[in-house]
């Protein structure tokens, strides 16, 4: 079993996608950083989207009921166990009675820690993943908190291997994204198309699991930016009527109304 000793700013279990139901109102939902999960289930012999602890800016605190193996990819939280600091990236052998606590990520936004068994969850809709808007999945549907406990099933012990390249989370040194031309981009005004491709953002504070919002000095003119809702994926760009953009997220939405 895994106690939780305290929350940390928002974790929660997350697995795999929640495909095919977008026409009765949900998204996919499933982890963030996809290859940062797959990268600690890799380490820990699971499959790649088996239930896993997604962490944000900061993980929880953890006291382990059982011996297993637990492993930590994703942005750098600078783990420790009982008080002395462990590899993220890496296997990594807990005993029964040990801690593990994280500090605030320096670099990224997101890590996960997996472990070398199956959390025992009912699952929702053929997904593990925790849907909050609609407080589904996952553990009861919301974030973990002080007291929760986690049981794990078919608890294994796997054997060390290096975590290839490809899984390894890596702070990309330039700010730039690429874009492309949505359905409604003829509806904007060729001065708000240059602003929005010159203008430099900053994620918001009030950005979650379902939008990343975007904030600036200098916003778009979007009087007119009410549309007939339409269908919203993953990576969709809306523009509101305050002209700040919406980067749409795993917990999206099904449809929306702006451009």
């Amino acid at each position: 079993m895994i106690r939780i000793l305290k929350s940390g700013i928002q974790t929660t279990i997350q697995g795999n996608r929640r495909n095919g139901f977008l026409s009765l109102g949900f998204p996919s939902s499933g982890p963030m950083d996809s290859l940062s999960m797959m990268g600690a289930n890799f380490l820990t012999g699971n499959k790649p989207f088996d239930a896993s602890l997604e962490m944000y800016i900061q993980g929880p605190v953890i006291e382990f009921e059982e011996n297993l193996s637990i492993a930590i990819c994703g942005a750098d939280m600078k783990p420790d166990l009982n008080g002395k600091s462990i590899a993220q990236n890496e296997l990594i052998n807990i005993s029964k009675g040990d801690i593990l606590s994280f500090k605030p990520s320096k670099n990224g936004l997101i890590t996960y820690l997996a472990f070398g068994g199956q959390i025992e969850l009912p699952g929702y809709l053929n997904s593990t993943s925790t849907y909050l808007p609609a407080s589904l999945g996952g553990f009861h549907g919301r974030s973990l908190k002080k007291g929760d406990i986690l049981t794990l099933k078919i608890v294994r012990n796997p054997l060390k291997q290096n975590l290839p390249n490809f899984f390894k989370f890596i702070q990309p040194n330039k700010n730039q994204i690429r874009v492309l031309h949505g359905p409604e981009y003829p509806l904007f005004k060729e001065a708000d198309k240059e602003l929005f491709f010159s203008n430099r953002y900053q994620i918001s504070n009030d950005s979650n699991r379902m939008g990343i919002r975007l904030d600036s000095d200098r916003q778009l003119n979007m009087d007119e930016s009410d549309i007939v809702s339409s269908a919203i994926i993953p990576g969709t760009i809306q523009i509101p009527k305050d002209g700040k953009p919406i980067v749409m997220m795993f917990d999206h939405q099904t449809t929306g109304g702006y451009a």
